[in-house]
This record gives structure tokens, C-alpha cells and sequence, in this order.
């Protein structure tokens, strides 16, 4: 399953401006800020601009886009006024909104989302000959990680932390996406991620020159990360993440005598990761045959999550017969 998110084009209201003496021919300009030359973000701006030429240019509106660093730039430009609007992922608007990750303390309470373009995946391509298979496999291998100011190095970061990967387990570059695709054709890097929408026409221009390979990203790990918790509702998957959590104290725990009696007779054993699709499966069902929010999609989710070593369980046996159990997610 991958990550998926969606970037939009950011504006900030200029309340500032309200009493300010400006030039009429000054007011008209409109810089709109994309990403690389050759990315997606840029042709964004170019064709946002050349609509708002078409149907304002009788209003005395110029619009320009602007190859830009990306998001985190972007961002950063509009709060400095250098820009008027820019191409930036949801996740990194909502950050600097709030205040969190490259804008922590330092929340930019004037942006504004004008409108969504499309969805984009998490991406993380690599040579089909470099013996990369997993996530996990990039520790010690030369991998792109997104230029500075981009939305992507931050996702890539995000990712890296989530499997428990640090920065100095690997060769990180720091290159622009079409940097990033040329070295990957030239064997100067194993790896990048790239967040992008699809279809990727890049990737087929690189495939026509090396054999790739798309190493799968669990979204249930970034999810967990985040305080997400998945529910199939309706048959779709939904995300809840409720304020008050419950929490089951293990100090000053107190068995009853019964059950003290009860587990000193020895009827049950208890093991750990020894049925898991076992667990999962009887915790989806219900004796009436009702629904259920376990649905086939998540069963097959969790269970990737439990052969990659992140998701376990634990049962408790009775003769041979699984009597009970639990499953969870370790983010460590």
C-alpha cells in the first residue's frame, strides 16, 4: 500500500497591503512559484499562470510561473512576500499552518489553500540491479532524498524514521528530481523517493534506459506514526484519530483469585507471532456474521506489516485450539 497526499496550491491574503500606497501596474504582477524545470510542480505554475493571462488579461494581470525549490520553499517565499502564490504538497501547507516540522514555534496563521490539483504517492524507485527489494535495504546505499526546500525531502524523511532509519545509515543526496533520475541512469546513486502524481511519465523515460524497480511503502506504518488508526467503514478504509485514547495501566494490576486459581491449573499457553494470520482472522470475525471494520484489505495490510517485522501477536492456546489473542503495531 503506498502513502498518498495530495499538494495544492498555496496563496497568503496580503492584509498588510490594505493601507499601503501601491502602483496600480505594481498590483497586477502575479509570481506564482513551482518546482524544477523539469517536475511537475513547474508546468503547474506555467499553466495556472497562462489561464489567469487568458481570462485576467484584460484586467491588466500578468501572471509569470517561476521554477522554484519546492514546497518548503515556496511556502517560505510567500511568507517573505517573494512570491504571490505557490505549488506546495497539503502535509507541508498544513505544517507551516500550524506551526510544526520546518515552521515549529513558528506557525504561518496567513496561508491560505486555494484550490487542489491531484493526489501524489510516495515514491521510492530503484535500480532493478542494485539488490534493493525492500525499504530496509537501502541502509549503506547512495539514495536521493529530495534538494533542500522540497516537499519531498521531507516525506523521504519522514519515511526513513518510520522504518527506523537514520540519516547516517545512509549515502544521502540532496538533488533535484531530474539530477536524481540522471544518476540513478548512471549508477552515481542506488535510489531516490519521489513524490509525484501518477501516471509518472518519468518513470518510463527511465525505464528506457535501466531496469527499475518500485520498493513498496507501507502506508499503515506512517499512519501509525501519525496517530491513525484504520477502520473499514462502508467498504472503504477510513482514518480516525480521536483526541482521548484508551490505555490499559499495567502497574498495580490486580488478578482476581479466580483468575490467579485459573492460571495456576495450567489450561492455557501463550505464545508470541506464532499464528498471526490466525489472530487477525478470528478478530475479524463475528459470530453473526455481521459486518466487521477488519475487512480483506486490512488483513492483507497488517499481515505485510507482520512479515516486515512491525506488526506481531500474541495467542493464548488451549490444547491445541487458539482460544484467544491480540495483535498490534511496534513502531520500533
Amino acid at each position: 500500500m503506498k502513502r498518498t497526499m495530495k499538494f495544492i496550491l498555496a496563496s497568503v491574503v496580503a492584509i498588510s497591503l490594505a493601507g499601503a500606497a501601491v502602483p496600480a501596474s505594481a498590483a497586477k504582477f502575479l509570481v506564482v512559484g513551482g518546482g524544477s524545470t523539469t517536475g511537475v510542480y513547474y508546468q503547474v505554475a506555467l499553466n495556472v499562470c497562462k489561464l489567469v493571462n487568458k481570462n485576467l488579461k484584460a484586467q491588466g494581470y500578468n501572471c509569470i510561473g517561476r521554477p522554484a525549490l519546492g514546497s518548503v520553499f515556496n511556502i517560505n517565499a510567500i511568507k517573505r512576500g517573494l512570491l504571490n502564490f505557490g505549488v506546495a504538497q497539503s502535509d507541508r501547507n498544513f505544517q507551516a499552518y500550524n506551526g510544526t516540522a520546518d515552521w515549529k514555534g513558528k506557525a504561518f496563521k496567513g496561508l491560505r489553500s486555494v484550490f487542489s490539483v491531484h493526489p501524489e504517492t510516495v515514491m521510492l524507485v530503484a535500480r532493478a540491479d542494485s539488490g534493493i527489494m525492500k525499504v530496509s535495504d537501502i541502509k549503506g546505499r547512495r539514495v536521493n532524498i529530495g534538494n533542500p526546500g522540497s516537499g519531498q525531502r521531507g516525506n523521504a524523511t519522514d519515511i526513513l524514521k518510520i522504518y527506523g532509519i537514520g540519516m547516517k545509515d545512509i549515502k544521502a543526496e540532496g538533488l533535484q528530481q531530474g539530477g536524481a533520475s540522471r544518476a540513478l541512469v548512471d549508477k552515481k546513486i542506488d535510489a531516490f523517493f519521489y513524490t509525484v502524481g501518477n501516471p509518472w511519465g518519468g518513470g518510463l523515460e527511465i525505464s528506457n534506459s535501466t531496469a527499475i524497480r518500485m520498493i513498496p511503502i507501507n502506508a499503515l506504518l506512517g499512519a501509525y506514526a501519525q496517530g491513525l488508526f484504520p477502520m473499514a467503514v462502508d467498504g472503504r478504509t477510513m482514518w480516525f484519530s480521536p483526541d482521548r485514547r484508551g490505555i490499559l495501566p499495567l502497574d498495580g494490576l490486580h488478578v482476581p483469585r479466580r483468575l490467579r486459581r485459573v492460571l495456576r491449573q495450567a489450561r492455557f499457553r501463550t505464545t508470541v507471532d506464532q499464528a498471526f494470520p490466525a489472530v487477525i482472522a478470528a478478530c475479524a470475525a463475528r459470530p453473526d456474521g455481521g459486518e466487521t471494520w477488519i475487512d480483506a484489505g486490512l488483513i492483507e495490510s497488517y499481515t505485510a506489516l507482520h512479515a516486515a517485522g512491525y506488526a506481531h501477536s500474541l495467542e493464548v492456546w488451549r490444547g491445541e485450539r487458539l482460544a484467544g489473542g491480540l495483535y498490534g503495531v511496534s513502531l520500533r
